[in-house]
């Protein structure tokens, strides 16, 4: 535990492309950002130098990891790295904030799970959604109805550079899991590639808890929207953005305002973060969703 709560974290940012620079953005305002580790591109490290200009920009991973200074690590790099950079963060003692997925199968991701519960560190997946406000507001919602179904949608235009089954299906995963408990089956109804393999996927499935649920995911889409509708026996509740409404079963033309978002996601989940780090004893709500999340996708495309 921190001797000091209210003193900054150290904090170094590892890869600087465009989720990268919102993090460091978030990190800081909330932490110390001592470095900036980087794979070389010019573009990427001159934008650092004009916005934070008293950050450190390095190329050697390895050697920041030595630098006792540091408190922990915010990996922001290609799926295919998480493992490894997530791997010798925590070997070298250090905190972990880790983009999603953990890693690309189960035993990887079990493994880190492992190593930072034996070594007492924070191993953190950044599952932005589970931070919203409004899904913290469902959880209320939820703690006295029964789920019956779920319906996930995503659309929007890119990005293109990962695979749209790790890249943006864990979230709407991560969603359902936390809610209505892990996948017991998820089979593919349709895919369509028009940049790459797989930009419009549809998918059916049911959690072990029985709830149905439909993911609906257009990386290809000239409209930007992400809605996830949950029906229980008394209520139909739909996230839409930054807004939940609540429509009662028994009259369905009742539709009102529950909530509106007040705060964003992403400051939500780093002061989590932090705040975990500064007390390793903090409960952490969303320890197995990782993991049940890289199961999922990995038995997905076996």
């Amino acid at each position: 535990m921190n001797k000091n709560p209210a003193k900054k974290i150290n904090v170094v940012i590892v890869g600087i492309g465009r989720w990268g620079k919102k993090l460091l953005a978030e990190f800081h305002a909330h932490a110390n950002v001592l470095y900036c580790v980087h794979a070389g591109g010019k573009g990427n490290a001159s934008w650092v130098r004009t916005h934070y200009p008293h950050i450190s920009i390095v190329t050697s991973y390895e050697e920041i990891l030595k630098d006792p200074m540091i408190n922990a690590v915010v990996i922001a790099t290609p799926i295919e790295t998480h493992f490894d950079m997530t791997n010798k963060a925590l070997l070298a003692g250090k905190h972990v904030f880790v983009e999603k997925p953990l890693a690309k199968n189960k035993n990887e991701a079990r493994a880190l799970v492992s190593l930072a519960s034996k070594r007492k560190l924070v191993l953190f997946t950044g599952y932005v959604f589970l931070y919203h406000d409004i899904f913290r507001k469902l959880q209320k919602k939820l703690s006295t109805e029964r789920i019956i179904a779920m319906y996930s949608t995503w659309e929007k235009y890119g990005t293109f550079n990962e695979d749209i089954y790790w890249n943006l299906l864990p979230h709407d995963l991560a969603i359902t899991i936390a809610l209505a408990g892990s996948i017991k089956k998820l089979t593919p109804a349709f895919k369509k590639g028009y940049i790459s393999k797989n930009d419009v996927v549809l998918l059916h499935g049911t959690t072990k808890t029985n709830v149905h649920c439909v993911f609906y995911i257009n990386r290809h889409s000239l409209t930007t929207n992400k809605t996830v509708l949950i029906t229980t026996k008394e209520h139909h509740y739909l996230w839409e953005k930054d807004t939940l409404w609540e429509t009662p079963v028994s009259d369905p033309g009742k539709k009102g305002v529950v909530h509106r978002a007040s705060q964003t996601s992403l400051k939500n989940e780093i002061v989590e973060f932090i705040a975990q780090t500064k007390n390793t004893k903090r409960s952490r709500p969303y320890g197995d969703v990782s993991t049940s999340v890289t199961a999922t996708v990995e038995k997905l495309l076996a």
